[in-house]
């Protein structure tokens, strides 16, 4: 599979069982219903912890890439072009 086509599979609009939190939207209320993120847990293990409680409580986690996000971090100018074709 070439990188095109590997980014495109990654990067595809899909349910998941689990999410990352940096960059990450959600519905206030979907967070308020489920107490938001457990601070006991601080790091580790917090995305896993309050998706179970958003799937217990009926709600889906969607991996939908709609939007692109420039936070000032280097990208190899490859891969920074290949994450922009369509």
């Amino acid at each position: 599979m070439d990188s095109r086509a590997f980014l495109k599979a990654v990067n595809a609009e899909r349910y998941m069982s689990t999410f990352r939190g940096c960059a990450s939207l959600a519905r206030t209320h979907a967070l308020r219903e489920a107490n938001f993120y457990d601070e006991r847990l601080f790091i580790y293990g917090n995305e896993r912890d309050l998706t179970c409680r958003l799937l217990n409580l009926g709600y889906r986690v969607l991996q939908a890439r709609k939007e692109n996000l420039a936070a000032g971090i280097p990208v190899d100018p490859v891969i920074w072009q290949q994450l922009q074709s369509p």
